[in-house]
């Protein structure tokens, strides 16, 4: 474990049905890494796990624990099997510790397999399976992230909202139904009793990570969850991913323009908490004609959350990289989020390259010559980037010997300069190169196209035979702040010109009239025209 002086601890909310999706992904994906012996002890020891996790001491087992430092907020009803399986909610004995030295050994309590609905009898395997053949999954009877979620939570990590408290705000689909349950003062000593829990454990807590929906009542709550932190954590720095599903279950005329509304309010807020704030989905467009983001080697289920999440949740995981990784080679939160609001433009954009396409013929100098059309923009209404003011990117999982320089270090100077070339203004463009591949095995979905390899090279013409399924991969990913930031806001400004809130059960109700949603459309108006060079 690291020691007392260098750990910068980080603690993540998830807020949302959707967000919570992306988490549990998210964690998935830190728990193979963790508990993984496979990987080479280079790439192994290359993450520090202690900015996200927490350690602690079983008293009953005397074994050391290790759980996600996260705050998930949720409906009841759609995290009732993660209460059912997960015998880590219930009240436990975990103490936390702190100790210098080497550990050998972590417990994270009984390895969960995720809900035995989701597991199938046949024997047969889907397109691209696995010669893993345990426990294989019936994507189709998915119906939640706890179906699917392997990780051991403490109990103080969820806040469930009860059909009560649900209703006494209104309907939930709506920015000020989620504004007015942080009024509810159960619902606040709840809140303020799980975060004084995670924060005061931590001895140097460098800031928050939020993932949220913001395309209903969740995007209220994370408003006012943003505002309490910047009140009693005013040094500490807020990263938020605001995402939403790249198709709704309703996708009427009426759910869209709600749904625009809530983001519109969701960025206007989020801005003026002081959090930086970056968009994403795998829908292209916040707009009526929105449809899914297509990737080159990716064949992905636009309705379904567990695929959709997946993808999203790698792009972030690989985006953090840098106030994740170990020694010399890291960051930290507040100098990634200052790099990304330079001119204090609180707004950013991510793209994502999954898998890379580099095979024995094609290395990664080879690509970045090129057009590099693999990298594709998720934030909703933005093209390839153009007028780039700042960007800070993660090459992550690329074999050594397809790199063909002399080193890692030599890499990440040389797609520095690339990018810092083809910014508006010359800035820094930082950029860092980890050995440690995205482990896709199960319960990430089989996405991946028959021309990617086990191990995730791409090879023209290739199809990877039927049993094998695809374990690993590259990734690259870019958090970019660049002039096409503004199209977002305008398609946003233009969605809601003639909204009217009396038209919403719940706004009203919540407070928020028609003069506080005109403010909120001034000021993305103004934070557009910052975006404008």
């Amino acid at each position: 474990m690291e020691s007392c002086s260098s750990l910068k601890e980080i603690i993540t909310f998830q807020v949302g049905n959707y967000s919570n999706f992306v988490g549990a992904h998210y964690w998935n994906l830190q728990e193979v890494l963790l508990g993984d012996g496979t990987i080479e002890s280079n790439t192994k020891n290359e993450l520090n796990h202690d900015i996200l996790f927490r350690k602690g001491l079983n008293f009953q087992t005397g074994q050391r624990t290790c759980r996600p430092r996260v705050i998930a907020f949720d409906l009841k009803e759609n995290v009732t099997n993660l209460a059912l399986t997960d015998n880590s909610l219930a009240d436990d004995v975990e103490e936390t510790i702190v100790w210098d030295g080497t550990v050998e050994k972590y417990d994270r309590g009984s390895k969960i397999e995720p809900h035995t609905q989701i597991q199938e009898n046949s024997s047969s395997s889907p397109r691209n399976g696995s010669t893993d053949t345990t426990n294989p999954y019936n994507e189709d009877i998915i119906s939640t992230w706890s179906d699917f979620s392997l990780s051991q939570f403490h109990n103080k990590s969820l806040q469930c909202i009860e059909s009560s408290h649900n209703e006494a705000c209104g309907s939930f689909g709506n920015f000020g139904s989620g504004e007015a349950l942080f009024k509810s003062p159960k619902f606040r000593d709840e809140f303020e009793d799980r975060l004084h829990f995670f924060a005061e454990e931590c001895d140097r807590l460098q800031g928050f990570q939020i993932f949220t929906d913001i395309h209903n009542g969740f995007a209220g709550l994370t408003s006012k969850i943003l505002l309490d932190l910047a009140d009693d954590y005013a040094k500490k720095s807020q990263l938020c991913f605001a995402m939403m599903p790249a198709m709704f279950e309703d996708d009427t005329r009426h759910t869209l323009d709600l749904a625009m509304l809530n983001i519109l309010l969701s960025f206007g807020k989020y801005v003026d908490a002081g959090c930086q704030v970056v968009p994403l989905s795998l829908r292209d467009s916040y707009g009526l004609r929105g449809k899914m983001v297509e990737f080159p080697c990716i064949d992905y289920k636009g309705n379904s959350n567990y695929h959709t999440s997946a993808i999203v949740a790698s792009a972030i995981d690989t985006a953090t990289l840098p106030y994740r990784l170990k020694d010399n080679q890291s960051s930290d939160l507040n100098t990634l989020v200052n790099n990304l609001s330079y001119g204090g433009r609180k707004i950013s954009a991510v793209s994502l390259g999954l898998p890379i396409p580099v095979n024995s013929t094609l290395s990664l100098n080879d690509l970045l010559k090129g057009a590099m059309d693999y990298i594709i923009p998720l934030t909703p209404d933005t093209g390839r980037p153009e007028n780039i003011l700042t960007q800070t990117s993660v090459v992550r999982g690329i074999p050594t010997h397809l790199l063909k320089t002399e080193s890692y270090q030599y890499m990440e100077k040389q797609i520095s300069t690339l990018f810092q070339y083809n910014s508006s203004l010359g800035n820094i463009c930082p950029t860092y190169i980890a050995q440690t591949p995205c482990k896709v095995t199960r319960p990430f979905p089989e996405i991946f196209k028959p021309s990617v390899t086990q191990v995730g090279c791409v090879i023209e013409n290739y199809e990877r035979p039927i049993e094998t399924r695809v374990e690993k991969t590259s990734v690259m990913a870019s958090l970019i702040n660049c002039a096409d930031l503004a199209k977002p806001l305008e398609v946003l400004l233009g969605g809601t010109n003639k909204a009217n809130v009396m038209k919403y059960p719940g706004f009203l109700e919540a407070g928020i009239e028609q003069p506080d949603l005109e403010s909120c459309r001034e000021d993305i108006r103004i934070l557009s025209q910052n975006y404008q060079l």
